[in-house]
């Protein structure tokens, strides 16, 4: 036993041993034994342990030790905080099972790398892995490979999640991403001049600024309807490539015939053709709804094209298809423009052959606007202006006033156009006749305020035939071109009836909403909407009920279903005499706008919510964007600071880190410092502040972004591994092989009890190790980094002055260049106290064999694993097996033979219990009885045992003895009751026909009977000796039955015995009209005596049919079956049956019988019952009478 005792000094610990004294049994030896170090050790060592978890279980980086499968066998409690599993919840779990499909090669390259190299840490790697609630976290994590070490065993996984770093950082990128794919894409479409420029600008942009590998530009050729590259770029051979080798056949026609907005590939939808790219998407290019060809982009990234990014690209497209049908519109609009100026100048060509001029009067002011060939027609000179409404009426022939007058006022009562041919006088006094056509333009309040009308000079008859037709080809070319015009705007033109209707549509419209004009022709302009909108209909039938001029944004339907966004400006059409006619309905394409709208809103929310300040600036230095998160932090709004200098809106303190930041930027340098500011609650925080150039189109400066970050929880880590460091006296060093320098930590100097200022050499810094095993391992180890680039790790014991003990650890890490050694970096660790208390341990452990090897009795220990960890040498004798060959092996893998047994039993018992077991138990393996005490405790188990066979087999002897002893006595009982029952039967069957001889020799001897009366004495006498020689000869059968030698037994098919029993009654069977049905299927073999069980079998199936029904035929059924301990045969009838209340204690007596009305002597049943008994079987019996009679046989196995 154990027991502490208080020195003057310290506490001390001692362990007391007592062992009788060899000779006297009346004297006992007792040694005490100071376990003080030992019990130091273990505090020390708990101490630590404690120390260790505690940091562990406070840490929130994850640890985990991994068995050789990778499935963890220790995690620390951080795995809740990081995945959501509990400790219980992930031990056992393959971790490999969490991992993300696209990150399991990478992982198992890590471990791979882990299993090559013991002992050194793999380089930290980022994966994804599954948590508890099913979300993808970015773990970051380090293998080391320690099962090399028997103290560590295991693979040490460090771990931590780094989820919100990385999101932030992606969404970050995705923004700076997406930011310059719109910038670039919109500086093309703004500058672009032709087609091919923009192709290639779009194809450059994206890979430069995209961030994709590759991107190409296809169009439909209209004559082979085939998709051919117009341009690429980031293709090996730029410009030779086939834009469809990457699409499968079905997604480019779903593209081409407008079944999909977009088409996602990857490399293995065309396996076939080897491409470079891992995935892609291809977009359509749509001109008036119709695809003209397909924009591509490649990338091996696994986040592009997801949900985002193909709304952008979705809009980068349209955009481009927008600026193509711009390009085509600007060509047409100058081929218009110049075709305009060629009509107009026909026209006035024309107008001045016919002499046709036009005016323009101004009611309210009097004011006419006249043609120049008006005013040469009235003799004005042409540059002659504000000629007056009064001017006009007077050049009217003064015969010809009041006429002119009157048709004048009708039509402007009337609010009508009319047409007049009168009289002028030119200026110069000449006469000449003209036709005059005038029209009144009315306010809205029916007023007249316009006059408008064309002259036309008739003097002359023939000259007003030529002009009359000049007039009307000028018209017919006037009406052609307004139609072209009408047909080559770039909006949608519609001409609609009284009743709302279309009547006319021009081409651009059907372009916009892909309907034929004949699809559009009779149809009402709101019954093509997307989704009614009533509000709409509302104020498009005021404009149309009012006849007023109104706009109106409508979501129009197009002919393949696609909302199209338009602008519909509607004015009144009226005829001459002002009478509405209908409207004319002008409808612009806004949806290309509407989607940019929303884009540009959603990078905008997108940059203004993310967790990281960002604030911009021009090349000025002017602050143009500040985002809510830099509201926050800066406790300023974007409306105060945006316009402001950046230097003006910065904390004074900080005036030197923004100086430098901005000289960076205009230098083209990225820029990164730290700041710490205090939150609301005083508590300080700690940022990092990044900064980079921005750059136009044009690849100049334009200004700086900058971004602070919150690395509070990062930095805070930092210092959490630095004092894990220190806490574990861990430092580091760097060997600078090629100009042998040494660069060490704080903390190694520390560790090696450094004093030098100046950093030693290489040579004097190996030397400072004890001479002998330490310092050789070493050098050794150093020369082997230089010559064959190998790593160390090893212990070692430092040289020191006052001849301290003092231990380090040594790794090291060799890096090499072109087959030499150019760096070797580790970690230096203190391990003088582990060492210390190993020794303290190994010295304790020396003392426990010495004790455990004086016990008289068999010992071994078992953790709680079940491995053995302790063996003396009489557990060896014992067991026969050598400790070195079984220790730290699993008990029940040394000895599987005992698995499931009652040793096993007793031994888990005692495991789960923690209560002690006693047994006695024999071995069998060696052969010996063992009597076991189990001894439980929280490390495991101790076993004692003993060899007790000698005692077992004296103990088995007596059990035996007696067993024997009782049978022979139950024999002599049952042989005298059958003797007592014997002797009563021979005394009443001899009795009655020996009483019958003597009485009938008697009378014979008389010779006074006649003749007749002797015949029948004799005859009766005859009658008598042979009653009592049958009841001799049965007697004789039973006692050769009881006392006679039993055969051999031997393996008898049930089936064959039973037909061989039939076949000998067959005829008593068949003379009833009776049948043996059988079934051995269960059982159709027995090992018995073949006389017996014939015997058996003839008896019961003989007395079934004696004793059947009365007219019914006797049906016997005969079966098997096995059961635990032997086989069972049932011999069923459908016979009389039996009262059993009445004859069940007599039913298996000799001579005994129940049923008188056929011959029987009563013996048959008691022969079954002797038979069976001597066969170590037994028999029983169910019957009822009228029922039948089941008998049921048991034989033994």
């Amino acid at each position: 036993m154990e027991y502490p005792c208080d020195s003057p000094t310290q506490k001390r610990w001692f362990v007391m041993q007592a062992k009788r004294f060899a000779g006297d049994e009346n004297k006992v030896v007792v040694a005490h034994i100071d376990i003080s170090l030992r019990r130091q050790a273990e505090e020390k060592l708990k101490a630590s342990e404690l120390k260790f978890r505690l940091l562990l279980e406070q840490n929130r980086d994850g640890i985990a030790l991994l068995d050789e499968t990778l499935k963890p066998t220790y995690v620390s409690p951080a795995i809740f905080e990081i995945l959501g599993y509990d400790v219980d919840q992930i031990q056992g779990v393959d971790l490999l099972s969490l991992v993300h499909p696209e990150d399991v090669e990478t992982i198992q390259q890590v471990v791979a790398q882990a299993m090559a190299t013991p002992g050194v840490p793999t380089k930290p790697k980022v994966t994804r892995m599954k948590s508890r609630a099913g979300e993808w976290k970015y773990i970051e994590g380090t293998l080391n490979n320690m099962l090399h070490d028997p103290a560590i065993n295991a693979v040490i996984d460090n771990f931590r999640d780094i989820t919100p770093e990385k999101l932030a950082l992606e969404k970050l990128v995705k923004a700076n991403r997406f930011s310059s794919i719109s910038g670039g894409i919109g500086q093309i479409l703004a500058h672009a001049p032709d087609e091919q420029t923009l192709f290639d600008d779009v194809c450059e942009v994206a890979v430069k600024l995209g961030g994709y590998l590759a991107a190409a530009v296809g169009l439909i050729n209209p004559e082979t309807l085939q998709l051919e590259a117009k341009a690429s770029n980031g293709f090996p051979d730029d410009g030779d490539f086939d834009v469809t080798s990457y699409l499968e056949p079905d997604k480019l026609n779903s593209i081409l015939h407008g079944h999909s907005t977009f088409e996602m590939f990857t490399q293995s939808d065309q396996p076939e053709r080897g491409q470079i790219f891992d995935r892609g998407m291809a977009l359509p290019l749509k001109r008036h709804g119709q695809a003209v060809g397909v924009f591509f982009v490649y990338s091996n990234n696994a986040s592009h094209f997801d949900a985002d990014e193909s709304v952008l690209l979705m809009q980068v497209t349209s955009e481009i298809a927008f600026t193509i049908d711009l390009l085509e519109n600007d060509r047409a609009r100058r081929k218009t423009e110049n075709e305009l100026r060629i009509q107009n100048a026909k026209l006035r060509q024309a107008q001045k052959i016919a002499k046709l001029g036009t005016w323009e009067v101004d009611l309210e002011n009097a004011v006419a606007t006249w043609s120049v060939e008006l005013l040469n027609m009235y003799g004005f000179p042409p540059e002659q202006a504000n000629i007056s409404y009064r001017d006009w009426l007077d050049r009217v022939h003064p015969d010809d006033r009041a006429n002119f007058d009157l048709s004048r006022e009708r039509a402007q009562n009337a609010k009508t156009g009319y047409s007049i041919t009168h009289r002028i006088v030119r200026t110069d006094g000449h006469i000449r006749n003209v036709v005059s056509q005038l029209n009144f333009e009315l306010d809205e309040n029916g007023k007249a305020v316009f006059l408008i009308g064309v002259t036309q000079d008739i003097t002359d008859f023939q000259e007003i035939m030529q002009a009359l037709r000049a007039s009307e080809k000028a018209f017919m070319q006037s009406e052609s071109r307004y139609r072209q015009i009408v047909e080559m705007a770039n909006e949608g033109i519609c001409l609609l009836n009284e009743k709302n209707q279309i009547v006319f549509a021009n081409s651009r419209l059907s372009e916009i909403l892909g309907y034929t004009s004949e699809e559009f022709y009779n149809e009402n302009l709101l019954s093509f909407q997307y989704t009614r909108n009533h509000n709409i209909e509302i104020a498009v039938r005021r404009i149309l009920a009012t006849q007023s001029a109104g706009v109106v944004e409508l979501c129009l339907r197009s002919k393949n279903g696609d909302p199209v966004w338009a602008n519909v400006a509607l004015s009144i059409v009226a005829d001459d005499f002002g009478e509405t006619r209908g409207f004319v309905a002008l409808i612009s394409n806004i949806t290309q706008k509407r989607e940019a709208e929303q884009s540009n809103k959603f990078k905008a929310h997108l940059l203004n919510n993310i967790s990281q300040a960002v604030v911009a600036t021009n090349k000025s230095g002017v602050v143009k964007y500040w985002n809510k998160a830099a509201e926050k932090l800066y406790k300023r709004d974007a409306s105060d600071v945006i316009g402001l200098r950046f230097k003006e809106v910065v904390d004074p303190s900080r005036m030197e880190m923004a100086s430098e930041m901005w000289e960076s930027s205009k230098k083209g340098n990225d820029w990164s410092g730290d700041i710490e500011m205090k939150n609301e609650r005083g508590q300080s925080l700690a940022y990092q502040v990044t900064s980079q150039p921005i750059y136009d189109q044009r690849e100049k400066y334009d200004g700086m972004l900058a971004v602070t970050t919150d690395v509070t929880e990062q930095r805070t880590l930092e210092r959490l591994l630095e004092w894990s460091a220190r806490l574990a006296k861990l430092g580091h060093f760097e060997i600078d092989v090629v100009n042998n320098t040494l660069i060490r930590s704080k903390l190694t100097m520390e560790i090696l009890r450094a004093t030098h200022s100046v950093e030693p050499d290489v040579a004097n810094a190996l030397g400072s190790y004890k001479p002998g095993v330490s310092r050789d391992t070493v050098l050794n180890a150093y020369q082997d980094a230089l010559k064959y680039g190998k790593d160390w790790d090893f212990e070692a014991q430092l040289d020191t002055d006052d001849e301290s003990e003092i231990w380090v650890r040594l790794i090291g890490k060799v890096e090499m260049v072109n087959g030499q050694t150019v760096r070797i970096f580790g970690s230096v660790q203190d391990i003088t106290a582990q060492k210390l208390s190993e020794k303290a341990v190994l010295n304790a452990f020396q003392e426990r064999d010495l004790i455990f090897e004086s016990i008289g009795d068999a010992f071994f220990a078992v953790d709680q694993n079940w491995s053995l960890n302790y063996l003396n040498g009489k557990a060896e004798s014992v067991l026969l097996k050598k400790r070195e060959d079984i220790l730290g092996k699993n008990l029940w893998e040394v000895f599987p033979e005992y698995v499931g047994t009652e040793t096993f039993h007793h031994y888990h018992k005692a495991m789960e219990t923690q209560t002690s077991v006693e047994f006695d138990e024999f071995f069998f393996s060696f052969q010996k009885w063992l009597e076991v005490s189990v001894f439980p405790s929280p490390l495991g188990l101790s076993i004692y045992f003993k060899d007790v066979t000698e005692r077992k087999l004296a103990e088995l002897q007596m059990v035996e003895l007696n067993e024997n002893l009782q049978e022979y006595t139950n024999d002599l009982v049952a042989a005298n009751r059958e003797l007592r029952q014997f002797s009563y039967i021979v005394s009443h069957n001899l009795r009655g026909p020996v009483t019958n001889i003597i009485g009938l020799a008697r009378e014979l001897g008389d010779n006074s009977y006649d003749a007749e009366t002797q015949a029948l004495f004799v005859k009766s006498l005859k009658s008598s000796a042979e009653r009592l020689d049958n009841v001799i000869t049965d007697l004789n059968d039973v006692l050769q039955l009881k006392s006679g030698g039993v055969e051999m037994k031997e393996k008898i098919e049930l089936s064959t015995a039973v037909d061989v029993v039939i076949k000998t009654i067959q005829n008593q069977i068949a003379s009833e009209s009776g049948r043996v049905d059988t079934d051995f299927s269960s059982v159709d073999e027995i090992v018995t005596v073949k006389s017996y069980l014939h015997s058996i079998i003839h008896n019961l199936v003989l007395n079934a049919v004696k004793y059947r029904k009365p007219d019914v035929p006797p049906v016997i059924r005969i079966t098997s079956a096995e059961t635990r301990d032997g086989i069972e045969l049932q011999i069923s009838d459908n016979g009389l049956g039996m009262d059993l209340t009445r004859t069940k204690n007599d039913l298996f007596g000799m001579y005994k019988r129940f049923h008188f009305h056929v011959e029987g002597k009563g013996i048959g049943l008691f022969m079954v019952k002797t038979q069976i008994e001597i066969l170590g079987g037994t028999i029983s019996v169910d019957s009822a009478l009228g029922q039948g009679t089941t008998f049921r046989l048991f034989f033994p196995r």
